[in-house]
């Protein structure tokens, strides 16, 4: 799986499984508190899906670049 998705108490995580493409997303999703791997959500404030699209596709790619080598 190239993404996690964990619903809390008071919070939802979103979890990228890279640090490197989490840091390739941190100022776009500056707005969300963030981990070493993850970026929290609310129900009041979701992630935008275009930027989850952005970071699956980011997964999937490195996930078969890892593969070809």
């Amino acid at each position: 799986m190239p993404v996690y998705f964990a619903a809390f108490k008071d919070h939802g995580s979103f979890f990228v499984g890279s640090v490197r493409v989490r840091r390739r997303f941190s100022i776009a999703l500056k707005r969300f508190e963030s981990g070493k791997s993850a970026f929290r959500f609310t129900p009041e404030h979701p992630l935008p899906a275009d930027r989850v699209t952005r970071i699956v596709k980011a997964r999937v790619a490195k996930n078969v670049a890892r593969r070809i080598r």
